[in-house]
């Protein structure tokens, strides 16, 4: 290994980096400052993908994480008003492969689920099942979950990517990251205090 093999590795085991799960229909949530990490690493629900289908995004996004070495120090799972059982069955798979990533890389101790505060009852308790899941788990306590109920927002992160532009072709990563950028940088502006 060279020199600057090593310096690329130890800089890359420095940075802190935030995996945010975004459900279609999720509230808009900054938590805590986007400056607060070198990275952010969102991965939202596209218009019209399956519960199923997102939640094995995720679930490969986690599995490079692991195989790359990259470390989260942070994540949250941002969810939508559903509770039907695709998109809780989806949900569980992602917070046990989060669990299980926890437990491997050692750097992410906490998943914080966010909910808007008018979540349903059947929601929340599904929420709470879930939680309960993750923090003692068949072994043991796996990851520990903060659950978040926070005030919808008219710029609330709702997923309105489509699968494919109207040419057909796939919208790029890079403009689909500029896009929740803007989302997630437009709700923090409107979640601003303002001086009176």
């Amino acid at each position: 290994m060279s020199i600057s093999d090593h310096w690329e590795s130890s800089e890359r085991d420095e940075q802190r980096s935030r995996l945010l799960v975004i459900e279609s229909g999720a509230p808009a949530w900054i938590g805590e400052s986007r400056e607060s990490f070198d990275q952010n690493v969102a991965i939202t629900q596209l218009q019209g993908e399956s519960p199923a289908d997102f939640a094995e995004r995720v679930l490969r996004r986690l599995a490079f994480a692991a195989k790359s070495s990259q470390c989260f120090a942070a994540a949250a799972l941002l969810v939508g008003p559903s509770y039907d059982e695709p998109t809780c069955t989806a949900r569980r798979m992602v917070g046990l492969a989060m669990a299980e990533y926890a437990q491997s890389a050692r750097t992410l101790s906490e998943l914080v689920a966010v909910a808007a505060a008018d979540a349903s009852q059947p929601l929340r308790e599904r929420l709470l099942e879930l939680a309960d899941e993750l923090l003692f788990g068949a072994d043991g306590a796996l990851l520990s979950v903060r659950i978040c109920f926070v005030e919808a927002t008219k710029s609330a992160v709702r997923s309105q990517l489509p699968l494919a532009s109207a040419r057909g072709r796939e919208k790029s990563p890079a403009a689909s990251q500029r896009a929740r950028d803007r989302r997630t940088m437009s709700a923090g502006m409107e979640r601003a205090p303002r001086d009176e």
